[in-house]
């Protein structure tokens, strides 16, 4: 018996099915995304890092990742 269950989101604007109730620190680390230098939103809103494992994704979210990149 599969008892996971896939949820739709939106990353940057390409559609992903994902397992519902994981964290944004999870999903991060699912999808191999570097923490540091990274500002996420979802839905518009700025996610603080401090509520990245606290945060869990729901379907239909539209999530924003952008890294910082430093340049001279």
């Amino acid at each position: 018996m599969n008892l996971r269950k896939d949820i739709d989101i939106t990353i940057n604007g390409k559609a992903l099915s994902i397992n519902e109730s994981i964290s944004l620190a999870a999903l991060l680390d699912e999808l191999t995304i570097p923490t540091i230098g990274v500002a996420i939103a979802i839905n518009q809103e700025i996610i603080h890092k401090s509520q990245w494992t606290m945060r869990i994704i729901t379907g239909g979210e539209e999530i924003e990742i952008v890294s910082i990149v430093a340049g001279g």
